[in-house]
Protein backbone atom coordinates (compact mmCIF):
# COMPACT_ATOMS: atom_id res chain seq x y z
CA UNK A 1 0.00 0.00 0.00
CA UNK A 2 1.15 3.66 -0.75
CA UNK A 3 0.77 6.43 1.14
CA UNK A 4 -2.45 8.85 -0.06
CA UNK A 5 -0.27 11.32 -1.72
CA UNK A 6 1.46 8.64 -3.07
CA UNK A 7 -1.67 6.84 -4.28
CA UNK A 8 -3.02 9.72 -5.66
CA UNK A 9 -0.54 9.67 -8.29
CA UNK A 10 -0.52 6.45 -8.70
CA UNK A 11 -3.86 6.66 -10.04
CA UNK A 12 -3.42 9.36 -12.37
CA UNK A 13 -0.02 7.48 -13.56
CA UNK A 14 -2.31 4.39 -13.91
CA UNK A 15 -5.21 6.26 -15.84
CA UNK A 16 -2.38 8.11 -18.70
CA UNK A 17 -1.26 4.72 -18.91
CA UNK A 18 -4.76 2.89 -19.55
CA UNK A 19 -5.56 5.56 -22.27
CA UNK A 20 -2.49 5.12 -24.01
CA UNK A 21 -2.57 1.48 -24.16
CA UNK A 22 -6.39 1.26 -25.32
CA UNK A 23 -5.98 4.69 -27.82
CA UNK A 24 -2.61 4.57 -29.52
CA UNK A 25 -2.70 8.44 -30.77
CA UNK A 26 -3.27 8.90 -27.15
CA UNK A 27 0.18 9.75 -25.95
CA UNK A 28 0.78 11.69 -29.33
CA UNK A 29 -1.92 14.32 -27.77
CA UNK A 30 -2.06 14.15 -24.63
CA UNK A 31 0.07 15.02 -21.28
CA UNK A 32 -0.56 14.00 -18.00
CA UNK A 33 -0.10 17.29 -16.34
CA UNK A 34 -0.92 19.43 -13.33
CA UNK A 35 -4.34 21.75 -13.21
CA UNK A 36 -5.77 18.95 -15.13
CA UNK A 37 -4.53 15.68 -14.65
CA UNK A 38 -5.02 14.65 -18.21
CA UNK A 39 -4.67 17.31 -20.89
CA UNK A 40 -4.67 17.52 -24.46
CA UNK A 41 -1.25 19.45 -25.80
CA UNK A 42 -3.69 21.86 -27.52
CA UNK A 43 -5.55 23.19 -24.79
CA UNK A 44 -9.06 21.79 -26.34
CA UNK A 45 -9.75 18.47 -23.77
CA UNK A 46 -8.80 18.81 -19.78
CA UNK A 47 -9.65 15.17 -18.39
CA UNK A 48 -9.86 15.21 -14.63
CA UNK A 49 -8.77 11.69 -12.59
CA UNK A 50 -10.47 10.50 -9.61
CA UNK A 51 -11.01 6.61 -7.67
CA UNK A 52 -14.03 5.22 -6.65
CA UNK A 53 -14.07 3.71 -3.25
CA UNK A 54 -16.07 3.55 -0.31
CA UNK A 55 -15.52 5.79 2.31
CA UNK A 56 -14.45 2.14 4.96
CA UNK A 57 -12.18 0.70 2.63
CA UNK A 58 -10.02 4.52 1.88
CA UNK A 59 -9.56 4.41 5.53
CA UNK A 60 -8.54 0.58 5.78
CA UNK A 61 -5.92 1.25 2.96
CA UNK A 62 -4.79 4.28 5.11
CA UNK A 63 -4.39 2.67 8.26
CA UNK A 64 -2.58 -0.35 6.37
CA UNK A 65 -0.68 1.84 4.52
CA UNK A 66 1.04 3.48 8.54
CA UNK A 67 0.99 -0.28 9.40
CA UNK A 68 3.72 -0.88 6.43
CA UNK A 69 5.38 2.71 6.53
CA UNK A 70 4.47 4.28 9.97
CA UNK A 71 6.51 3.82 13.48
CA UNK A 72 6.35 -0.22 14.37
CA UNK A 73 5.10 0.74 17.86
CA UNK A 74 2.78 -2.04 19.31
CA UNK A 75 0.34 0.83 20.29
CA UNK A 76 0.55 2.22 17.10
CA UNK A 77 0.10 -1.21 15.46
CA UNK A 78 -2.85 -2.40 17.50
CA UNK A 79 -4.16 0.50 17.05
CA UNK A 80 -4.30 0.52 13.72
CA UNK A 81 -5.40 -2.95 13.12
CA UNK A 82 -8.47 -1.99 15.24
CA UNK A 83 -9.04 0.53 12.97
CA UNK A 84 -9.27 -2.09 10.28
CA UNK A 85 -11.70 -4.13 11.59
CA UNK A 86 -14.00 -1.74 12.85
CA UNK A 87 -14.20 -0.50 8.98
CA UNK A 88 -15.16 -4.44 8.12
CA UNK A 89 -11.47 -5.20 7.00
CA UNK A 90 -8.60 -7.53 8.66
CA UNK A 91 -5.37 -8.38 8.58
CA UNK A 92 -3.90 -11.43 7.45
CA UNK A 93 -0.52 -13.10 7.60
CA UNK A 94 -0.79 -12.48 3.43
CA UNK A 95 -2.24 -9.49 3.11
CA UNK A 96 -5.66 -7.87 4.08
CA UNK A 97 -9.37 -8.57 3.24
CA UNK A 98 -11.91 -6.18 2.79
CA UNK A 99 -16.18 -5.37 3.10
CA UNK A 100 -18.07 -6.93 1.02
CA UNK A 101 -19.86 -4.68 -1.71
CA UNK A 102 -22.93 -5.10 -3.37
CA UNK A 103 -24.18 -3.25 -7.05
CA UNK A 104 -26.22 -0.96 -5.05
CA UNK A 105 -22.90 0.40 -3.30
CA UNK A 106 -20.89 0.17 -6.35
CA UNK A 107 -23.36 2.68 -8.05
CA UNK A 108 -22.99 4.58 -5.32
CA UNK A 109 -18.92 4.69 -5.61
CA UNK A 110 -19.37 5.76 -9.26
CA UNK A 111 -22.11 8.47 -8.87
CA UNK A 112 -20.76 10.09 -5.85
CA UNK A 113 -17.26 10.53 -7.35
CA UNK A 114 -19.04 11.98 -10.16
CA UNK A 115 -21.02 14.52 -8.12
CA UNK A 116 -17.78 15.68 -6.20
CA UNK A 117 -15.92 16.21 -9.25
CA UNK A 118 -18.72 18.60 -10.18
CA UNK A 119 -18.92 21.09 -7.44
CA UNK A 120 -15.24 21.73 -9.50
CA UNK A 121 -16.32 21.74 -12.76
CA UNK A 122 -16.49 25.53 -13.40
CA UNK A 123 -13.35 26.42 -11.88
CA UNK A 124 -12.03 24.02 -14.37
CA UNK A 125 -14.00 25.53 -17.50
CA UNK A 126 -12.28 28.75 -16.65
CA UNK A 127 -8.75 27.58 -17.51
CA UNK A 128 -9.93 27.70 -21.35
CA UNK A 129 -10.78 24.22 -22.20
CA UNK A 130 -13.41 23.38 -24.75
CA UNK A 131 -14.47 20.17 -23.56
CA UNK A 132 -14.20 18.49 -20.00
CA UNK A 133 -14.07 14.74 -19.21
CA UNK A 134 -13.67 12.56 -16.25
CA UNK A 135 -11.88 9.30 -15.40
CA UNK A 136 -13.58 7.15 -12.76
CA UNK A 137 -11.09 4.42 -11.41
CA UNK A 138 -12.48 1.33 -9.43
CA UNK A 139 -9.88 -0.86 -8.39
CA UNK A 140 -11.95 -4.01 -8.52
CA UNK A 141 -14.06 -5.89 -11.84
CA UNK A 142 -17.58 -4.30 -10.99
CA UNK A 143 -20.40 -6.22 -10.09
CA UNK A 144 -22.17 -6.66 -13.95
CA UNK A 145 -24.12 -3.79 -14.82
CA UNK A 146 -26.68 -2.05 -17.32
CA UNK A 147 -24.61 0.55 -18.79
CA UNK A 148 -27.63 2.50 -20.49
CA UNK A 149 -29.12 2.99 -17.17
CA UNK A 150 -25.72 3.72 -15.55
CA UNK A 151 -25.46 6.81 -18.44
CA UNK A 152 -28.81 7.64 -17.80
CA UNK A 153 -27.98 7.87 -13.91
CA UNK A 154 -24.95 10.35 -14.77
CA UNK A 155 -26.69 12.53 -16.97
CA UNK A 156 -29.63 13.06 -14.10
CA UNK A 157 -26.66 14.03 -11.13
CA UNK A 158 -25.54 16.35 -13.84
CA UNK A 159 -28.25 18.24 -14.81
CA UNK A 160 -28.67 20.38 -11.67
CA UNK A 161 -25.05 21.43 -12.13
CA UNK A 162 -24.07 24.58 -13.67
CA UNK A 163 -21.48 23.35 -15.94
CA UNK A 164 -21.33 19.58 -16.96
CA UNK A 165 -18.60 17.06 -18.24
CA UNK A 166 -18.94 15.91 -21.80
CA UNK A 167 -17.21 12.58 -21.29
CA UNK A 168 -16.58 10.46 -18.84
CA UNK A 169 -14.22 7.33 -18.74
CA UNK A 170 -15.28 4.46 -15.96
CA UNK A 171 -12.28 2.37 -15.39
CA UNK A 172 -11.64 -1.13 -13.43
CA UNK A 173 -9.36 -4.01 -13.79
CA UNK A 174 -10.81 -5.44 -16.59
CA UNK A 175 -12.09 -2.40 -18.88
CA UNK A 176 -12.64 0.68 -19.87
CA UNK A 177 -16.40 1.72 -20.52
CA UNK A 178 -16.77 5.39 -22.64
CA UNK A 179 -19.70 7.64 -21.99
CA UNK A 180 -20.67 10.08 -24.59
CA UNK A 181 -23.14 12.73 -22.95
CA UNK A 182 -24.03 14.81 -25.68
CA UNK A 183 -24.65 12.08 -27.87
CA UNK A 184 -26.07 9.41 -25.00
CA UNK A 185 -23.67 6.69 -26.15
CA UNK A 186 -21.25 4.24 -24.63
CA UNK A 187 -18.68 2.02 -26.05
CA UNK A 188 -16.98 -0.91 -23.64
CA UNK A 189 -13.10 -1.44 -24.27
CA UNK A 190 -12.10 -4.48 -22.66
CA UNK A 191 -8.60 -5.01 -20.61
CA UNK A 192 -7.01 -8.54 -20.50
CA UNK A 193 -5.72 -8.92 -16.49
CA UNK A 194 -2.23 -9.58 -17.99
CA UNK A 195 -2.09 -6.49 -19.75
CA UNK A 196 -3.86 -4.49 -16.64
CA UNK A 197 -1.23 -6.15 -14.30
CA UNK A 198 1.53 -4.64 -16.47
CA UNK A 199 0.06 -1.04 -16.52
CA UNK A 200 -0.04 -1.32 -12.85
CA UNK A 201 3.23 -2.39 -11.94
CA UNK A 202 4.47 0.48 -14.61
CA UNK A 203 2.64 3.08 -12.91
CA UNK A 204 3.87 2.15 -9.34
CA UNK A 205 7.66 1.93 -10.80
CA UNK A 206 7.09 5.52 -12.29
CA UNK A 207 5.66 6.83 -8.80
CA UNK A 208 8.27 5.37 -6.67
CA UNK A 209 11.07 6.42 -9.14
CA UNK A 210 9.38 10.20 -9.04
CA UNK A 211 9.50 9.72 -4.86
CA UNK A 212 13.43 8.22 -4.80
CA UNK A 213 14.71 11.17 -6.90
Amino acid sequence: ALDAKLHSLYIEQLAFLILNHLFPEFSSKFILGDKHDIQAKDHSIGIEITEAVLPEIAKINGEYAKLRYGKQIKQEIERCKKLIEQNGGKVTEIGLTYPVTDSKSELYLFTHALQKKLEKLPAYRNNGFEKMGLFIFFDEPPIPFDPKAVMERFCEIQKGSKEQYDFLFLAYRNGVIYFDFPNMSYKAYPIKQNAFDNLSICARKLVEKSKNG
